[in-house]
């Protein structure tokens, strides 16, 4: 009697009511998934976009652009087969089976689009984020960086006082134009 179950799977029998419960409470954790993540991927990427990505490249632009349409949509299939399933329990409860039977046709294939839309848009996001995230490290991103000047890098320390204050390991590294530091004030550079 090795490796069989101690009772037949198949003798006890299942309500219909109880598949139904199943079947809907399932239905309704798969929805309520795709809609929470979509709309998380969504509003994550809204709210730190200029943290991701301070000066994103314009390619990159279209791509969230794009991300953003695929979670829209993921959202928006799941709200119209919510809809739909109202729909066909509705002719179900009237007797039209066969009108049931072609909205659930129409709900499970909204359903996997709504999967693809998610899945490609939370792809299409990620490709944006890790793509700014990685030329964000080549780019400088403020004034206390680099100023270039004929070939030559001079860093910048800004002080506690606002002033701007030039290091260098030469004593007279003329500057180019004015500097503007962020209390207002200008210095020249000596020539």
């Amino acid at each position: 009697m090795e490796g069989e179950f101690p009772f037949d799977p198949g003798t006890e029998p299942v309500s219909s009511d109880k598949k139904y419960e199943v079947l809907t409470g399932e239905a309704d954790g798969y929805y309520k998934m795709v809609v929470s993540v979509s709309t998380a991927f969504l509003g994550g990427s809204i709210l730190f976009l200029e943290k991701i990505a301070p000066r994103p490249l314009l390619w990159t632009m279209v791509v969230l652009a794009m991300g953003w349409m695929a979670l829209l949509i993921a959202i928006h299939l799941i709200i119209d087969v919510r809809r739909k399933n109202l729909e066909s329990l509705r002719h179900a409860m009237e007797g039209d089976y066969d009108q049931a039977r072609a909205i659930d046709a129409q709900t499970r294939a909204a359903s996997k689009k709504a999967q693809w839309g998610m899945l490609c848009g939370m792809a299409l996001v990620g490709v944006y984020g890790f793509t700014n995230l990685a030329i964000r490290k080549d780019v400088p991103t403020s004034p206390q960086r680099v100023i270039l000047e004929a070939g030559k890098t001079i860093p910048l320390a800004l002080t506690d006082s606002s002033e701007l204050r030039i290091r260098s390991s030469q004593s007279n590294v003329p500057l180019p134009g004015k500097a503007t530091s962020r209390g207002g004030r200008t210095m020249r550079g000596t020539r």
